[in-house]
């Protein structure tokens, strides 16, 4: 899911385009974490524990998705010398 929210959020951004909006990048984890919170609400309330795997799935597949856009939105955010030792 990390992977599928860098490729988001690039396509978002306009990365390598004129039109680069650096900041489009971090509505991706925003978006993931609202979208996660109907599937965590289902995986805590249910009683079947089918629907309880699936919400879990889904939740973590939606709410994951803020690690490639964080890293890229601070990767771009330090000097081209820094970036090695920024996380």
């Amino acid at each position: 899911s990390s992977l599928i929210g860098g490729f988001i959020a690039d396509k978002i951004s306009n990365s390598g385009n004129s039109n680069y909006r650096p900041r489009a990048r971090l509505w991706i984890p925003a978006i993931g974490s609202l979208l996660a919170i109907p599937a965590w609400t289902s995986f805590i309330l249910t009683d079947s524990t089918t629907t309880a795997a699936v919400s879990l799935l889904i939740e973590y597949i939606v709410a994951e998705c803020w690690f490639g856009p964080t890293l890229a939105a601070l990767y771009n955010s330090v000097p081209t010398n820094r970036r090695g030792v920024a996380q």
